[in-house]
Order: structure tokens, then sequence, then C-alpha cells
């Protein structure tokens, strides 16, 4: 009975035993919404996340730490957006 923003996150969840679908839904777009940085990460500022795989949930499991970059998928962003702006040319 526990919606979830996402499989691998546990910390933003909310109790569908006692209330409405609905009312969770947008319960988690909240917290989601409101959600901000805590640190000074690389992430942050990035230019280019739009090409990224990056999220807390793969932070988490790669790093420990939700907002810890993961540095393969920072590797393979660069590598996606040298690929589409080649692409581009």
């Amino acid at each position: 009975g526990e919606l979830f923003v996402c499989f691998m996150l546990r910390n933003m969840s909310y109790d569908l035993k006692s209330r409405s679908l609905k009312d969770g839904l947008l319960h988690i777009y909240w917290q989601v919404e409101k959600a901000k940085y805590k640190t000074q990460v690389k992430c942050r500022l990035c230019q280019i996340r739009h090409f990224c795989r990056q999220c807390p949930g793969r932070a988490l499991v790669e790093t420990g730490n939700l907002e810890m970059p993961v540095e393969f998928l920072c590797q393979l962003a660069h590598k996606n957006y040298a690929l589409a702006n080649n692409l581009n040319e």
C-alpha cells in the first residue's frame, strides 16, 4: 500500500491504505517539485543535463549518495552530446 516516486528511492512515499491514489500522486508530485540540491555537485549547473541519465536513484545505488554524480553516466552524456553535435553539423 505504499506509493513511491521511484522503485530505487524509498524516502519519498505515500500510504495508499488510508488515502486515495489521486491524493498520493499529488503528494508525491509536490515532494519532487520542492526537492532541491543540498550540495554543490557538478550536476547542478551542468549544461548538457538533457543528455544525461543521472538521477537520484541511480546516484544512491552507485555511490550511496543521492546527489553524487555517477561518473560513467557523465562520460556517456558527454559522448551523446558530442555525437548529437556531429550529426547536426
